[in-house]
């Protein structure tokens, strides 16, 4: 079973600023690791609501185990 994560929450799992979580899901990669990123359209944010999720499958395992814990 896949979870997608929002940049926020992303970004509080792995320990780095929104705005640079939000760079690394628009650039589909982390630590040289790729990951499995979607677009959905939210009712805030720029560039008419569109935002990110990452598949919390596609992490890192370390950040796999964290969510677990997160």
């Amino acid at each position: 079973m896949s979870e997608w994560l929002p940049t926020v929450e992303f970004a509080a799992l792995v320990g780095i600023g929104r705005q640079v979580a939000h760079r690394a899901l628009r650039r589909r990669r982390w630590r040289k690791n790729p990951l499995e990123v979607r677009k959905v359209n939210g009712r805030r944010g720029g560039n008419a609501g569109e935002q990110y999720e990452v598949n919390s499958t596609s992490l890192p395992l370390e950040y796999q185990h964290r969510l677990k814990v997160f």
